[in-house]
């Protein structure tokens, strides 16, 4: 089906680089996507991500999924089938991320940005 799970890896840069979607949590890996371009969701893990990926998500630069223990199978087999008819909301979400951090300068100033943001 296209669709595959990686645990535990030391090789995210390279499939980040080659992914069309991510499912992924609410934690540092987020900006990294948004810097990529890489559409994703993001599922909230530990109260420390609450901020940032509810502000992400309504900036359009990822899909906020919810609070882990409500995330259920279901939740992800209707986010995956979804994606096909929701093409124009993907690229539009890789255009946002890549706003967001967008920096002629390099990345450092917008991370300023994230943690004002997010307090």
């Amino acid at each position: 089906k296209g669709f595959h799970y990686h645990c535990q890896i030391d090789y995210i840069a390279s499939l980040m680089e080659r992914a069309d979607f991510s499912i992924g949590a609410g934690g540092s890996t987020t900006w990294e996507r948004c810097f990529l371009g890489l559409p994703s969701s993001s599922t909230i893990v530990a109260s420390n991500q609450v901020d940032s990926t509810e502000t992400t998500a309504s900036l359009g630069a990822i899909w906020n999924i919810g609070w882990h223990e409500k995330v259920t199978v279901d939740t992800y087999r209707g986010l995956l089938l979804s994606l096909k008819d929701r093409q124009e909301e993907l690229k539009q979400m890789s255009l946002n991320g890549l706003e967001l951090t967008k920096n002629p300068d390099g990345a450092d100033p917008w991370l300023k940005h994230i943690l004002e943001v997010t307090k």
